[in-house]
């Protein structure tokens, strides 16, 4: 009968209670005593921190066993409480597990994953609620300009890729794309020359007429071989251009004494004469072009209009 009360006290309780949590450990869960400690049963401890709630531990310990050696019945000649709860050893050891225990929770909360450890705040520099709050507000912030940023970024990407799937399901379409690309930049190309052009060729009209201009001795000993000169190099480079213009298939639109034709050109000035059908083209002021069967340039004309009508005064 009594190596069954022992082993049941020394073991899981029958029941399934909290008792039986300690049967691991090796030791017996403690009776409790029939009468409660009082609060000034206990001398405090002259130690601090960790030793001195080591200390009361210890001697909690020592008061519960002495407690039940007095209070635990006699019930039998070979029953026998034990003299204290645990043997020196195991206390020893539950103490240091105390001791260590509370030296971690003094110790200061490593940096999360991925933090530096001196972005953390140091203990005596703990911010106050209002720093809080604004460090908050701007950390909010800071979240929702990035959200944009990747909203955008998002959108940018989704379009390349579907850019990237039109150019690898339809080839043909992404090289006539390409050749429409190129064609645009070199139209682009042939409008700067052409600008080039105008320049030549109004300098070259204007030597011209200053060497038809010239007379007595300025035009033996003074201007005459100048502008002869300039006539000459400015009808070379339009040579040039004029054939560069063609090898691209680049055509000026014939204007001068031609009827007037909307698809092509455009009316800076209408003069009425007589010398001149209606809707003729009196002047060029700006040759036109065409490349590739469109037109890259208007030509800008002066047009002929209808001469004023005859009027005669009857004398009776």
């Amino acid at each position: 009968m009594s190596e069954s009360r022992e082993s049941t006290s020394e073991g899981a309780a029958p029941d399934g209670s909290f008792e039986g949590a300690f049967a691991p450990l090796g030791f017996p869960w403690p009776t409790p005593p029939t009468e409660i400690p009082r609060a000034d049963s206990f001398t405090p401890s002259d130690a601090s921190g960790p030793q001195r709630e080591a200390s009361d531990h210890e001697g909690w310990a020592d008061r519960v066993a002495e407690r039940e050696e007095t209070t635990s019945p006699a019930s039998g000649a070979g029953e026998r409480r034990p003299a204290s709860l645990l043997d020196p050893e195991r206390r020893r050891v539950f103490l240091e597990s105390v001791v260590a225990w509370l030296d971690e929770l003094d110790e200061a909360e490593p940096p999360p994953p991925g933090l530096a450890p001196e972005a953390m705040p140091a203990p005596d520099q703990v911010p106050d609620l209002f720093s809080l709050l604004a460090q908050l507000a701007a950390l909010t912030r800071e979240t929702q300009l990035q959200g944009r940023a990747t909203n955008r970024l998002h959108a940018e990407l989704g379009a390349a890729l579907e850019r990237l799937a039109e150019s690898v399901s339809s080839p043909d379409a992404v090289a006539k794309k390409l050749a429409e690309a190129r064609r645009e930049a070199r139209l682009e190309l042939v409008a700067e020359v052409l600008e080039v052009r105008d320049r030549f060729a109004r300098g070259l009209e204007e030597a011209r007429r200053r060497l038809a201009g010239l007379r007595g001795l300025r035009a033996r000993f003074g201007q005459r071989p100048v502008l002869e000169a300039l006539v000459e190099g400015n009808g070379l480079a339009l040579e040039r251009l004029d054939d560069a213009l063609r090898r691209l298939d680049v055509h000026e639109i014939p204007s001068l004494g031609k009827p007037f034709d909307p698809r092509v050109m455009r009316a800076v000035e209408v003069a009425a004469t007589p010398a001149a059908s209606a809707g003729t083209v009196l002047e060029v002021f700006r040759a036109g072009y065409t490349a590739d069967g469109r037109v890259l340039r208007f030509a800008e004309v002066k047009v002929a209009g209808n001469p004023p009508a005859a009027t005669g005064e009857s004398h009776g």
